[in-house]
């Protein structure tokens, strides 16, 4: 089975009229690992600028501000004061009419939004993660869903539990960053559009006090078409961050327990790269590897397995797998239960539950 794909990833919201807007600045800090977010930048900065609009790029690199001292650090993540006065420069030099910003965590702060206004321009803010509402960035703690710190103008759960790398100082840092946003954007409005990423983010915002009006959904795109693939494929395939809110571990349970003639691809790597180290005939670990490396593996696939815990936003890798009719069979939680219509583009499996990834996957396998 090969599921056909979906136009229409390739357009970005015309916001604020296409026509009247012909310079824009993008803002985004650059993650130490590169990931999903600095490719969805990158796509839409060039898609943008392939619709002859003027882009003015402002980034930082995160490698770069984890090299300062640790004295230096919480201050600038709060409000850095030398990136404000460089991004209002290049604003100014520019002439953007829209900023438009993706991650500003840690290296740049919400101190972008301060150089909007200095300049007299509008900000939109693609909410790529739920930072503003959790300070780990997913909603998910200790092998679960966490939702203790949405909607409470201190997230004072996140402190207790050093939700951010088991750290209650550095928790609090990041609960601060957040709270300040909450007063900032009371009095001042700098964010004209938040942009969501799908419906089930969108509600989590609201739920976490950001203003439904001014919140829009935008799904991630392919930037190129890979081909539609109608081969059925030889293997089942994992792409994804070895960490344990991304279901690794289930997945691997499972894998245990399905026939021995399905074989099994794992993609990526992180914190649980360790448990590559004894896998059993049918799994092969390729690592990290490209997108384009990503595309290929798909098309030799049979389908594509996403086992995540956490309720995600909208990963690359399912867009990536719409555009190559790869049937996905994914945990019917959060995100994942909308963006894959069962029966359609693939089918879910109870979340959490190993068994029931295996007879799924199997069933999938018999019926491709």
């Amino acid at each position: 089975m090969r599921i056909r794909p979906r136009r229409g990833y390739d357009r970005v919201v015309k916001a604020h009229g296409e026509n009247a807007i012909r310079r824009v600045c993008l803002a985004h800090a650059f993650y130490q690992q590169h990931g999903g977010e600095d490719a969805v930048f990158r796509a839409e900065r060039d898609l943008i600028a392939s619709r002859g609009i003027a882009v003015e790029e402002f980034t930082a690199n995160n490698a770069d501000f984890a090299k300062l001292g640790r004295w230096l650090q919480p201050g600038r993540i709060l409000w850095n004061k030398g990136a404000r006065h460089r991004l209002r420069d290049a604003l100014l030099r520019s002439k953007a009419q829209v900023l438009h910003c993706h991650n500003l965590f840690p290296a740049i702060s919400f101190s972008a939004y301060a150089a909007a206004a200095d300049v007299g321009i509008p900000v939109l803010q693609t909410l790529h993660n739920f930072r503003l509402v959790c300070a780990n960035a997913v909603l998910f703690r200790e092998g679960k869903v966490c939702e203790s710190c949405v909607g409470r103008s201190f997230g004072w759960p996140g402190v207790m539990y050093g939700c951010y790398r088991g750290s209650r100082a550095s928790s609090a840092v990041i609960a601060s960053m957040s709270a300040l946003h909450r007063l900032r954007e009371a009095r001042h409005d700098h964010v004209v559009t938040y942009i969501a990423l799908t419906d089930f983010a969108r509600e989590k915002f609201i739920e976490g006090g950001l203003p439904s009006a001014r919140i829009v959904v935008k799904p991630n795109f392919v930037p190129t078409d890979p081909g539609f693939v109608p081969d059925v494929g030889g293997y089942a395939l994992f792409v994804g961050r070895l960490s344990p809110e991304k279901g690794i571990v289930t997945l691997l349970r499972a894998w245990k327990e399905v026939d021995r003639d399905i074989p099994l691809r794992v993609v990526g790597e992180g914190p649980l790269s360790h448990l590559m180290s004894s896998l059993p005939s049918h799994v092969r670990w390729l690592g990290q590897v490209t997108r384009e490396e990503v595309c290929k593996l798909m098309a030799g696939a049979r389908f594509l397995v996403f086992p995540s815990e956490c309720y995600e936003n909208f990963p690359l890798v399912l867009a990536e797998a719409f555009a190559t009719g790869l049937p996905v069979i994914a945990s019917a939680h959060g995100a994942a239960l909308s963006i894959v219509d069962d029966a359609r583009k693939g089918v879910h499996f109870r979340l959490g539950v190993w068994g029931d990834v295996a007879r799924r996957s199997g069933d999938l396998w018999m019926d491709a």
